[in-house]
């Protein structure tokens, strides 16, 4: 089945805390400051080889959540701090999340200019939906058609989402527009260390996620995801919390991917967090208005 932003769907979400279905057999992979709850812990690990996806042994959030709250703490400016502490900026950030849950969207949601979303295939990017008494109703975005006005937000985030977005030069785009002037778009991909961005279009169908809960992955991003971010406007930054991996070591789908197998025991990508600002000229010549 094919969503409305190209993202081919088995089921379900995957844009979650991949490591918390894994709690039984934990290892530990390090032991560190989570910059979402702000505890010096362990960061645990079962079945999983993706050790990005190792998980906070107090607030259960996925490493690479923590290292993108880490980078964001950084642009901020803001020291020794955690992500309450950028909910507390309440009036002063305006941020546009495409996940409407998980760890990140959870420290932010009760700020004043915060706006968490979802793709739901079929439902109308901007459509709102009501989710029950009691809950949070859910704004559903397709990062194609981002429908806000033009220079509306001063961050935009995703975790793991680019890669399955069938039109990733649009909803880039897309995060280019709604982004005021120096504004920031910052996100996570699983990165092909030491290769170039391929479509994955005519080759091996890859998914993201734990069955039956499977994602499409449309695009494998590669050493040149600066480039591509600098066509668009951006001045972009790969930052590398941490390195797990040697290059060659990094997961070649094509030949280790197997649907019927259980892949979480074979991916293998380094916490990569990419920064784009929004410059004030692209490299197209169009000066912003």
């Amino acid at each position: 089945m094919l969503s409305g932003d190209g993202r081919e769907v088995v089921a379900g979400n995957c844009g979650g805390d991949f490591g918390i279905a894994y709690r039984s057999a934990w290892r530990i992979i390090r032991m560190e400051k989570c910059y979402i709850c702000g505890e010096e812990t362990h960061f645990l690990v079962g079945k999983s080889t993706n050790l990005k996806a190792s998980s906070c042994a107090k607030c259960g959030s996925a490493l690479r959540c923590s290292d993108l709250v880490k980078c964001l703490l950084e642009e901020l400016e803001i020291e020794n701090g955690k992500l309450s502490d950028v909910a507390t900026l309440k009036g002063q950030l305006s941020i546009l999340n495409a996940s409407a849950n998980g760890t990140v969207h959870n420290g932010l949601r009760k700020m004043d200019n915060y706006v968490g979303t979802e793709y739901i295939p079929g439902v109308e990017s901007g459509k709102i939906m009501w989710c029950g008494i009691g809950s949070d109703d859910l704004l559903c975005m397709d990062l194609q058609k981002i429908p806000f006005e033009d220079n509306t937000f001063d961050i935009v985030i995703s975790e793991e989402v680019m890669e399955h977005i069938q039109d990733y030069n649009k909803a880039l785009d897309e995060v280019y527009r709604v982004l005021k002037p120096g504004g920031i778009y910052i996100f996570t991909i699983p990165l092909m260390e030491g290769k170039k961005t391929q479509s994955r279009i005519g080759k091996k169908k890859y998914y993201h996620g734990f069955a039956p809960q499977l994602y499409f992955v449309y695009t494998d991003f590669g050493d040149d995801i600066i480039e591509i971010l600098n066509m668009h406007g951006f001045e972009g930054e790969v930052r590398k919390p941490h390195v797990f991996y040697a290059i060659e070591s990094i997961t070649d789908v094509d030949k280790e991917y197997d649907l019927d197998k259980e892949h979480p025991k074979f991916l293998r990508h380094n916490s990569c967090v990419l920064i784009a600002r929004k410059s004030m000229e692209r490299t197209d010549g169009k000066l912003l208005k």
